[in-house]
């Protein structure tokens, strides 16, 4: 379980006729006797929400349990049509499974026959929500479970996001846990921390059966933060999917235009996902969500694909072109899994950031990273660095080898060693080699944290 060093202390949310919060195991105490309280999943952590007419101040161990909403618009631009295009390199995805936590999916919907796809619902009704599980209880698994609701907009928003990393990781199973609940006083659906949480649990509890990659999740909140957001719910429950079952979980970025990544994709080794335009992609000046211009595509190093527009399955039979963060973060969870195909699980991250936007534009071919050096004489081989640069001679380019200490795994200390030289010159540790050791660098080591250097074609 994560160590934190600060924890941002929030106020309870109040919606309409009642309070969510969630506390730690340690903190159940300071729940009021008439809360409602339920621990999420099997971890230390518990909701609780009671009538807000009760009236119980603000309790700085009190995390509030945020609305969480889809990140996307509908367009009426060109749509981009070339994501299935790409499978025609031959990468295939078939034995990994792609994790989807959203608004349920259509499984009856012609994109997805033939395929296995593993239903999952966590949705826990409240005062003011109603749980969207077909049998009415805040928790179901098994055919029909993660079904999408009926009627408001954004229920076809889990079907349209599958069918995304469907599409990209060509022959891979699906996994969607519908995490939505009803909000009937507004007429619309929403997701919730706990629940998401409780997907990512149960998604914990199949990873290995599953051979679960990666999961991907489209919401996001009126919160956003230019720096690690520690609410440490999320943040416990991503670190525990990295450390114990190597599964990356990445996260739409927001479609907020401001110089945040939107919660909860903001909290410690997440994946942000931002999203570039058609004509961005295809080398026109970029149109990027969240902006580029700003210092948090430095803080979080976001992975940039395509997310705009492109067109995917809807409940009911159809299609439609959607445009967000949330369309980008499927297409990436997608191509993240078909490199973990070509690269071991450790590197598939890295391979993504560097070459995810070649591989779309189907200029992946011989060597990963297209960086004109065969992969059996490259010192970084899914990382273009054809300058071959490797300051500690260990036969790892620096540009894949964040393993200060040499002890043949990226971690804690290898942050730590990284910190302290941080803003100054340290050969070995400016990855980049751009002559001081600075964010681009720290990047490459959260990328490939807890696991080796490489991969290289001449390590001994």
């Amino acid at each position: 379980m994560r160590a934190f060093l600060l924890i941002a202390l929030l106020p309870f949310i109040t919606y309409a006729a009642e309070v969510r919060v969630y506390v730690t195991e340690s903190e159940l105490d300071s729940l009021p006797a008439f809360a409602v309280v339920q621990q999420i999943g099997s971890l230390p952590y518990y909701s609780a929400y009671w009538d807000d007419s009760q009236g119980v101040p603000d309790n700085p161990a009190h995390y509030a349990d945020r609305v969480l909403e889809p990140q996307y618009g509908d367009v009426v631009q060109d749509p981009y049509i070339g994501i299935q295009a790409r499978v025609a390199s031959g990468w295939d995805a078939s034995g990994l499974t792609v994790g989807i936590i959203d608004s349920g999916i259509d499984t009856a919907h012609t994109v997805f026959a033939g395929k296995t796809i593993h239903e999952l619902c966590r949705s826990t009704g409240s005062i003011s929500f109603s749980s969207l599980c077909p049998n009415g209880q805040d928790s179901q698994d098994g055919p029909g479970s993660a079904a999408p609701c009926v009627g408001p907009t954004d229920c076809r928003h889990g079907t349209h996001v599958s069918h995304l990393a469907s599409a990209v990781a060509s022959g891979a199973d699906l996994a969607h846990c519908q995490a939505f609940v009803s909000w009937p006083a507004l007429g619309r659906v929403i997701a919730k921390t706990s629940d998401i949480a409780r997907c990512l649990d149960a998604m914990y509890d199949n990873a290995t059966v599953w051979n679960l990659a990666a999961i991907s999740i489209s919401v996001g909140s009126t919160f956003g933060s230019a720096t690690i957001c520690d609410e440490p719910l999320i943040a416990d429950a991503v670190e525990r999917l990295l450390v114990d079952k190597r599964v990356r979980v990445f996260f739409a970025a927001g479609n907020r235009g401001a110089a945040e990544v939107s919660y909860p994709g903001c909290v410690e080794f997440a994946v942000p996902v931002g999203a570039l335009d058609k004509a961005s992609l295809n080398g026109a000046a970029p149109v990027l969500w969240p902006s580029t211009n700003t210092p948090p595509v430095s803080v979080f190093d976001p992975v940039y694909t395509i997310g705009c527009p492109v067109v995917a399955a809807i409940p009911g039979g159809g299609m439609t072109s959607l445009c967000g963060t949330s369309q980008a973060s499927p297409i990436a969870v997608g191509i993240y899994t078909l490199f973990r195909t070509h690269v071991d699980r450790d590197h598939a991250l890295l391979a993504t950031k560097s070459n995810g936007q070649a591989f779309l534009l189907g200029k992946i071919a011989g060597a990963i990273d297209n960086d004109g050096i065969a992969d059996s004489m490259d010192n970084c081989s899914i990382v273009p660095n054809s300058a071959q640069r490797d300051t500690d001679s260990d036969g790892y380019g620096n540009m894949c080898d964040p393993d200060l200490n040499n002890d043949g795994s990226v971690q804690i200390l290898d942050l730590a060693y990284m910190r302290s030289v941080y803003g100054i010159t340290d050969a070995d540790a400016d990855l980049d080699g751009s002559g001081i050791v600075d964010q681009p660098d720290s990047d490459i080591l959260r990328a490939m944290m807890y696991g080796p250097p490489g991969p290289s074609g001449v390590a001994p």
